[in-house]
């Protein structure tokens, strides 16, 4: 929007400065300002990147053909927005911290955001994230929650080694429950009980139960 490509035989004329109104955005980066000698239509120049709206002041650059350029804005006729735009690929870079700040800060891209950093902290009272599809590739992960609520037609977890411990944890499945695995162990230090209308165990080869004392029935 505010990028001029140059030519090898651009010419370069004495420029005057002056302040105007923007009265109108006739094109995409074309724009018409009222000054002290009259309207005149300007292109946007480079090194604004707030976009102008009708009404704000702005300083503008015009050379002895009569061409002109809007250099800045000085007054905005609404000064409670604001965008800042650039044709190109933008770059922000600071020696030193980088701070975003607002009531509201939004993020969008048609096509892909990216966030690499060497150390990633996020705080918020309330997160909620939607998505079609998420990957998430991690060679340790830790998490640390009161409350962990989870709503899901379908979860798949492929994982080489899983190790939980939990203080107490609760599993209420109202349909079918199924497990399959090569070999199972369980080892519950106090009580152990299952309670089922029907409970059915079957084995191929042999069954063992060990105990000091054994009630059937």
């Amino acid at each position: 929007m505010n990028s001029i490509l140059l030519s090898s035989d651009m010419t370069f004329n004495e420029l005057y400065t002056t302040t105007g109104s923007v009265v109108a955005c006739e094109s995409k980066g074309a724009y018409c300002v009222d000054t002290a000698q009259g309207e005149v239509a300007v292109s946007l120049a480079a090194s604004c990147l707030l976009m102008p709206a009708v009404g704000d002041v702005c300083t503008v650059a015009i050379d002895e053909d009569g061409e002109g350029w809007l250099l800045a804005i000085l007054v905005q006729a609404d000064p409670s927005q604001g965008i800042l735009a650039h044709s190109g690929a933008l770059h922000i870079a600071a020696q030193g911290a980088l701070h975003f700040k607002g009531q509201r800060i939004m993020s969008e891209a048609e096509e892909q955001m990216h966030f690499s950093a060497g150390e990633v902290s996020v705080h918020s009272q309330r997160m909620a994230m939607h998505t079609e599809e998420a990957s998430l590739s991690a060679n340790k992960t830790q998490v640390v929650t009161k409350v962990l609520s989870m709503v899901a037609d379908k979860v798949e977890h492929v994982v080489e080694l899983w190790m939980q411990r939990l203080g107490e944890s609760f599993r209420i499945i109202k349909g079918h429950d199924e497990k399959q695995s090569g070999s199972s162990r369980q080892l519950v230090e106090k009580d152990a009980v299952t309670h089922a209308k029907n409970v059915i165990s079957s084995a191929e080869k042999q069954m063992i139960m060990e105990a000091e004392k054994i009630h059937l029935g």
